[in-house]
Formats: structure tokens, sequence, C-alpha cells
């Protein structure tokens, strides 16, 4: 399979998708980055992913491996290659909130391990993807998928395939947000309140249309 990347013998993968092009832009120096150690980060454009900047952006993530608590993605256009490359290089033990906005090509294998390698993750915002492929969970990793999620957003394509593959999957889980049906009809909303009332009792779930 062709990969959007190339690699540098000091960095990791970095991005080279046609809309990425070099630019002017001037860059922060290493000492500025150097000690950049952050919570929250919230990435909403192509900018920080240009070759120019990237191995900044880079050097940030990896130096806020255990500070990080919270990150956005949105309206960045990477390739589906792209992030096949990119996300198995990120790890945070202490994310809290993930947000996956508009725009985004990941493919629901690749975002699926992700989330394996986050049981730390308490709330979940898909309200805008679009996730790539089938949403399916394998049978050998349900039960160590998100355990201490307390909150997640998201429409029924996604809420359904989750909530069906075990009734214990989320234990903690007391919050559900499903996204859209005001276009798909209170169905999906039903589905959804069927799948929760068939949980194994662990407390209330509050399940809102948004």
């Amino acid at each position: 399979m062709f990969s959007m990347f190339k690699k540098s013998k000091r960095h990791g993968p970095i991005p080279t998708s046609s809309v990425l092009e070099h630019t002017s832009t001037l860059v922060p120096t290493a000492k500025a980055t150097r000690q950049c150690e952050i919570s929250r980060l919230t990435l909403k454009s192509n900018v920080m992913f240009r070759p120019s900047w990237y191995l900044y952006t880079e050097h940030i993530i990896h130096q806020s491996h255990n500070t990080l608590t919270h990150l956005y993605l949105h309206d960045i256009m990477l390739s589906m290659y792209d992030w096949h490359a990119i996300l198995p290089s990120w790890s945070f033990p202490r994310l809290l909130a993930f947000s996956l906005g508009s725009r985004l090509q990941v493919a629901f294998p690749d975002f699926f391990r992700f989330l394996l390698r986050h049981p730390s993750i308490t709330v979940l915002d898909l309200s805008l993807c679009s996730l790539i492929g089938t949403v399916y969970l394998p049978s050998n990793a349900q039960r160590r998928v998100l355990p201490r999620l307390d909150k997640i957003s998201a429409s029924a394509d996604y809420l359904v395939p989750l909530l069906v593959a075990e009734p214990h999957l989320f234990p903690k889980l007391r919050s559900i947000v499903v996204v859209d049906e005001t276009a798909r009809g209170p169905s999906h909303v039903d589905n959804v309140l069927e799948l929760v009332m068939r949980r194994a009792a662990g407390g209330e779930i509050s399940v809102t249309a948004q």
C-alpha cells in the first residue's frame, strides 16, 4: 500500500500529501519548543502538519506524552494513509477527552487501535466524525476498550454497533448523546434506548438527542 509519508533519520513520518505543500511560514526554534509540555491540544487545520512545521508538532506532542489530557482534532485534510502512519506514534497515558471532528479521513481499524492504547479516556466525541470502514469490535478486544468511558457523543451509525457488541462494554458509561437524529428520524434514538435498556445493571445512563 502506498504511504503518503516519507521517513526522516531523526524523526517519525512527515506528511507529504499534496494538500501539505511547503510554505514560507516562519517556524519556531527547537529551543522554543524544547520544554513544551501541555495538557490540552486542539488542532483545527493543516498548518501544523505541513512539512515545514511537522517536526515541531511532533516534538510538542511527544514532549506532552505524560501531560496531555485533552486532544481535539478537527478540519485536518490528511489522507487515510497519513493517519495510518501518524496515529500509531501517538500515546498519551493520561488522556481523558478525545474528539474527532469533520473532514478527518481516519480508518476505523486505526481509530480502534488508538482507543485500545488509551483506556484512560472518559469522554469521546465523534459527533462530527465520519470514520472510514465498518464499525467492528473484535471479540478478543471488547473488554479492553475504554473501560472508564463516561460520555460518548456520536451518530447511531457508531453507537448501535458499539452497544450491540457486548452488553458489558463501557461499564462506567453514564451519558450518551445521539447526533443528527433530526435527519434520520426518531427510530434511531429508539434503537439506542433499547440497547441501553438491555445492558446489565450498573447505574443510570442518560440518553439525549442532539
